[in-house]
């Protein structure tokens, strides 16, 4: 069996449009009867330099050993989330791994389209900003000192710390969302909820993947206890990890779902009513997946105004900035040419 780095690797899941990508290629893989080797193999071809290239290596050299597929995923938690390897594994034992496996793709791409659709509308302001940054920078190096000395000794007082402040504050800004933006596995804490827009749209994302999750699992007749343990160690925020371990515990003790959600706060009254109501003709599942797609649709809705809103915000932002740049010298330069005009009357 093979030893790679991926075994030893964090529960920070791989990029979402290739798994997406790569899930959907090995489903057609396994319904043209490929063996699970020679699948890994000409996926490996086709993949480009990275962690799934390696874990996929690996993965065929595991398999050609013997390891069941369930355990290569559980082996590499570095690109493949917890949900994956208990969906293969139940997808394996239904036979009926091709179809887990367009499911996992679905599961993997809708994710991957709301983090994408973010911070495509986050991609304008920060490239602006650091255009201005530049901009800006050479414009303090080569051209404003001498403009500034010369105000500050007609004004008499120290104007440049203002377009400094500015273009630092700027700075900060740009540094913030850039690294928010390619940072790969976000472990943020509750107050990110309140956060004005980005909040809600956090809030929805989150609701909207522990349903999706829940319902695929339920589906390939997972047992609610583990389904919960899994959406639990998927879930990528601390205090919903809590809460999906409170409700895996009722569920333990023999609650149903509804039951074991109530009083957590993971989902709102109406959609826990959705699970509820399901509960009785046996489609707990199905009541999940309408649950998922109510909060996608929101989601969908959030993050539409999120695109709408954040560009003038940003030419606002990057306005302030370059008018801290005019009045740090233009200012002091013109009451110091309207002081003479007025002398000379």
């Amino acid at each position: 069996m093979s030893s790679d780095p991926d075994r030893r690797g964090s529960a920070s899941p791989g990029d979402g449009d290739e798994l997406a990508l790569f899930h959907r290629t090995l489903a057609e893989l396994c319904r043209s009867e490929v063996p699970l080797p020679t699948a890994f193999r000409v996926l490996e071809a086709d993949l480009e330099k990275g962690n799934l290239k390696a874990a996929v290596a690996a993965m065929a050299e595991d398999v050609e050993h013997g390891t069941p597929l369930a355990a290569a995923y559980a082996a590499r938690r570095n690109v493949f989330p917890p949900t994956y390897r208990a969906l293969v594994e139940a997808g394996t034992a239904s036979g009926d791994l091709a179809g887990t496996l367009d499911e996992i793709a679905v599961h993997a791409a809708r994710r991957a389209d709301a983090e994408s659709r973010v911070k495509r509308a986050l991609a304008y302001p920060l490239l602006s900003g650091l255009l201005i940054l530049l901009v800006g920078g050479a414009a303090i190096g080569l051209a404003l000192p001498k403009l500034w000395g010369f105000a500050s000794s007609v004004s008499g007082r120290a104007v440049a710390p203002v377009a400094l402040g500015a273009l630092a504050a700027l700075a900060v800004l740009v540094l913030v969302g850039t690294w928010w933006t390619l940072k790969r596995s976000p472990r943020q804490g509750s107050w990110t909820f309140a956060l004005p827009v980005l909040g809600p749209i956090r809030l929805d994302a989150l609701r909207a993947t522990v349903a999706s999750t829940l319902s695929m699992l339920l589906r390939r007749e997972l047992p609610l206890p583990a389904a919960l343990a899994l959406a639990s160690d998927t879930a990528d925020h601390p205090a919903w990890r809590a809460r999906l371990e409170e409700a895996r515990q009722r569920a333990d003790e023999g609650a149903a779902l509804s039951d074991a959600l109530e009083g957590t706060g993971l989902f709102e009254p109406s959609r826990l009513w959705l699970v509820r109501s399901s509960e009785a003709n046996g489609d707990t599942s199905g009541a999940l997946h309408d649950v998922a797609r109510l909060y996608r649709r929101r989601l969908d809705r959030r993050i539409d105004r999120f695109t709408l809103l954040v560009r003038p915000a940003a030419e606002l932002a990057l306005g302030a900035v370059v008018f801290c740049f005019a009045f740090s010298f233009l200012v002091p330069l013109f009451d110091y040419t309207s002081s003479i005009l007025r002398v000379g009357r």
